[in-house]
């Protein structure tokens, strides 16, 4: 269970991915659509 997630149950998995998008993103995010996944990221310094 996840600290003070009382409604979360079952497995969780937390990736983190470093220097993305990249040309495996499409890949990823069509493995958690095909998988029921759910993602959410940030940008830091874009556009620089």
């Amino acid at each position: 269970m996840i600290d003070g997630r009382h409604e979360i149950r079952g497995q969780v998995v937390a990736l983190t991915f470093d220097d993305d998008p990249s040309e495996s993103t499409g890949q990823v995010l069509q493995h958690l659509a095909d998988h029921d996944g759910h993602a959410a990221f940030f940008a830091l310094g874009c556009g620089g």
